[in-house]
């Protein structure tokens, strides 16, 4: 039996047809035409995920030539797979847990299946909805969820952003930039509670507790976190020490799950993104303005700090994240208040503070234990000496503020 991490017959070795995506294709923007046989697709983003392709495809359009001079001319199929993943394993391009084997895949494969379908399930409640304009997203025609654990077809069809850079683990944002991803992500949050929208199954499953749980393991994930101890560093190897000592204090999956409960800390949940990191943020290359936010796999209800973390601890300069944490803490809860209509804040700023303290451990040891293949990566395809060791300055940098402000919440 095939799964979604085989070569396929489609586009680009998936499973997923021309013929499919034409036909979805036509549904979504309700149009006759088709595709011509100079059709044809690229892989971009290459390198940044490994649970999806992302196909730009050049439709070559045929039919009235009236009506095809309003469509797109190219177009992005994101299709879930991780036949990426599985060629980093193979070709050992990054020390992952995907390191395995085949079973390992297919229990990473049922996961994929599951964030994919969720972010469908959130542009299905967009395109159903009215007034999304001042959404900052884009246009996405068609969604094809899985079907079954054992359906390898699922895809979205979505508009092709063009002009736009997206920033890396090694990047710091300025708070300017961050500001805006506040702001465009509480115009979100608000548009799900002004419109009531009704939170599907998809949508409040704990995707990030199945990870930890079934994909990355508690001595797995320690001995991943081991591998920081040999970047060379020695500040860094003494705060990474300090958080393997308090690691089974800090690592506990009831309270990564407790994000998706909000209500236990009193307040009422949002729309988290989930994975709130710098590639997810789409930038104007000219202005350096944010346009869009993507991959909405990992959306749920929640508790907002999730979000917060991700990107203040992922997306700033230690020196930066201390600095502005708590302004940028309150920015959000303006941001978000001020946009809704007739409901109460969902918590208090005060609430809010308490829960980025209190889970700030947790998330120095979630959001950071990839930091050091992933560097390790990046560093493989630089050839520039100089470019290295700055990227490295900024990484190990933003590691030892993280790490010393986790111990020191943690008491150590």
């Amino acid at each position: 039996m095939t799964d979604i991490f085989d070569d396929g017959l489609g586009i680009l070795g998936t499973h997923v047809t021309w013929e499919l995506v034409e036909s979805s294709l036509q549904r979504g923007l309700k149009i006759g035409a088709r595709f011509g046989a100079n059709r044809s697709a690229q892989s971009i983003a290459d390198g940044v995920g490994y649970s999806s392709i992302i196909a730009l495809v050049d439709a070559d359009w045929i039919g009235d030539e009236k009506a095809i001079a309003e469509l797109p001319k190219r177009f992005i199929v994101k299709i879930a797979s991780l036949i990426q993943g599985k060629r980093v394993r193979d070709e050992k391009l990054l020390e992952t847990p995907l390191d395995e084997g085949d079973e390992y895949l297919r229990e990473w494969a049922k996961l994929i299946r599951g964030i994919h379908n969720t972010e469908c399930e959130v542009f299905d409640q967009i395109n159903e909805a009215k007034n999304t304009e001042h959404l900052s997203l884009p246009k996405v025609w068609f969604t094809k969820k899985f079907s079954s654990p054992s359906d390898n077809v699922g895809f979205i069809i979505m508009e092709y952003l063009e002009e736009v850079k997206h920033y890396h683990l090694h990047d710091n944002l300025g708070i300017d930039q961050l500001k805006q991803v506040i702001r465009e992500i509480t115009k979100i949050q608000a548009f799900f509670i002004n419109e009531k929208i009704v939170y599907g199954e998809d949508l409040r499953q704990r995707s990030a507790q199945k990870f930890y749980a079934h994909l990355l393991p508690k001595e797995k994930f320690k001995m991943i976190f081991v591998g920081l101890k040999h970047l060379g560093v020695d500040r860094l190897t003494e705060l990474a020490d300090g958080m393997l000592g308090k690691f089974d204090e800090i690592y506990d999956l009831n309270r990564l799950d407790a994000l998706h409960h909000p209500e236990k800390s009193g307040m009422s949940g949002v729309l988290c993104h989930g994975d709130m990191w710098a590639t997810n943020f789409l930038f104007d290359k000219k202005t350096d303005d944010l346009r869009f936010l993507i991959d909405f796999q990992m959306a749920h209800l929640g508790n907002p700090i999730d979000d917060l973390l991700r990107a203040f601890i992922l997306g700033l300069s230690g020196e930066m994240r201390r600095k502005y944490e708590q302004e940028l803490l309150e920015f959000y809860h303006s941001c978000l208040n001020s946009q809704l209509r007739d409901s109460e804040s969902p918590f208090s700023i005060e609430q809010l503070k308490s829960e980025y303290r209190a889970y700030f451990p947790l998330a120095a040891l979630c959001n950071t234990v990839m930091l050091g293949p992933v560097l390790m990566f990046s560093m493989n395809q630089i050839k520039d000496e100089a470019q290295k060791g700055e990227m490295m300055t900024k990484v190990f940098e933003k590691m030892i503020a993280i790490y010393e402000d986790a111990l020191e919440i943690s008491g150590n």
